[in-house]
Order: C-alpha cells, then sequence, then structure tokens
C-alpha cells in the first residue's frame, strides 16, 4: 500500500482513480461516530457489498487506481491501513484528506450505501 502528501503521481499516471470515502461508505458505522478520538482502533467492519465489488474491479479494471480517502489527520494513517489489511480490502493508496478523483464514492457523493450505485460507478469510468 501507498500513501503520498503529493497526489500528483497518481492523478498524472494516466489511470481512472476510483476514490472510496472511509467513515459512513468503506466502514459500515451502525451509528453516529463517538467523540473523536485520535488513533482510536477502528471496530467496525467493513462494506462487503463495497469491498466485493473492489476485488471484482481489480481483477476486471487493473488499470484502475483504487485509493481510500479520508479528512482524517495523517497521524491515523497506521489505524487506517491496519484496518485495511485486517479485511484484505484491496487498496492502493491511502489519502487522508481530499483531493481529485474520477470517481468518488461516498455518503454524499455517489453514495455506495444506496441501489443503484454500482451503475453509476460503470458510467463513471467509461
Amino acid at each position: 500500500m501507498k500513501y503520498s502528501f503529493d497526489t500528483n503521481d497518481i492523478l498524472h499516471s494516466g489511470n481512472k482513480v476510483f476514490a472510496i470515502d472511509l467513515d459512513y461508505t468503506l466502514i459500515k458505522h451502525t451509528k453516529s461516530l463517538p467523540p473523536y478520538i485520535p488513533k482510536r482502533e477502528i471496530k467496525e467492519r467493513p462494506n462487503r457489498e463495497l469491498v466485493n465489488y473492489l476485488w471484482k474491479l481489480r481483477k476486471d479494471r487493473p488499470d484502475v487506481v483504487l485509493c481510500v480517502l479520508s479528512s482524517r489527520w495523517w497521524g491515523e494513517y497506521n489505524t487506517v491501513n491496519n484496518w485495511i489489511k485486517k479485511w484484505n480490502i484491496p487498496i492502493d493508496y491511502i489519502e487522508l484528506g481530499r483531493f481529485k478523483a474520477d470517481v468518488l464514492i461516498d455518503d454524499r457523493n455517489v453514495n455506495g450505501t444506496l441501489k443503484g450505485w454500482q451503475k453509476q460507478v460503470d458510467k463513471l469510468l467509461k
């Protein structure tokens, strides 16, 4: 897994960038987050439907860069990375903060928890 403070290498690679929001999208929170606790272990489970789609995308579209985005600060990189490894999620980059992507899956844009989101993504990746 890679990370970078400068995402130009990702954005100018010529590949599509598929960005997935961490909280409330990839992490399946069942209730609102507790008060912010830096470096808190992530105990919640992943959105299994989204993880399965990422594995399918990895197989069918190796040219697509899979990136997890979060507005969490960089001091939480190890916390996020350990959770991704624990659940065997196919991710190329972790980007804490926000950057431009061709597709962003989060709880407000293409919402990975609503029906029909996969068709929206397929359309955006064409």
